[in-house]
């Protein structure tokens, strides 16, 4: 599945970038779900890897909760400690 642009609330604006990747482990494939941004100097990727989503059929994955994900964590980064 292609990259695609997402811009979920909690980005601030920014565009949120997800894609679903596989990985060949052993004799099965693994679903990762991918979303990264960048804004300013600084740039972060993550994914949240469960058994759920681990044997998803990419098809199935779905992208805007990733990407809200990623804006919530995002969000939560930049908290000042």
């Amino acid at each position: 599945m292609p990259a695609q642009d997402f811009h979920p609330d909690g980005a601030d604006g920014n565009t949120v970038t997800c894609e679903v990747l596989t990985k060949d482990q052993g004799s099965t494939e693994i679903t990762v779900p991918i979303c990264a941004w960048g804004d300013g100097n600084t740039g972060a990727a993550m994914t949240e890897l469960t058994a759920a989503t681990m044997t998803l059929d990419p098809a199935e994955v779905d992208l805007d909760k990733a990407a809200a994900t990623a804006a919530r964590v995002r969000s939560e980064m930049r908290k000042p400690i």
